[in-house]
């Protein structure tokens, strides 16, 4: 049986950054819930449960949100890291709401 995703997301390549390791790389798709981080040189694989305080480069109007997450799992072969997004005040959610709506 196939998963049911609990929000609509958008396969976009969105620019992302930790706030503590000034890490930067890429995400691979992205929902209010959360966001997949593709492993790289310079963004390295967190142990599951690890707290991923990030900066999330909205493309166009919307400039960097600001966002906390925590890591969820590991994507097949270890190319990324799924990350869901623990504290999204209303005004976060409506902006990446809107982006998405704009995206899919």
């Amino acid at each position: 049986m196939a998963k049911k995703r609990k929000h609509q997301r958008a396969k976009i390549e969105i620019r992302v950054a930790s706030k503590d390791h000034c890490s930067r790389g890429f995400t691979r798709d992205v929902s209010v819930g959360g966001c997949f981080i593709e492993k790289s040189d310079d963004f390295n694989l967190l142990p599951i449960g690890s707290k991923v305080p990030l900066f999330l480069e909205i493309p166009g109007e919307y400039a960097y949100i600001e966002i906390d997450g925590v890591v969820k799992h590991h994507g097949k072969e270890e190319e990324g890291m799924g990350i869901y997004f623990e504290s999204t005040n209303r005004g976060i959610q409506s902006l990446i709401d809107k982006f998405l709506q704009n995206h899919t």
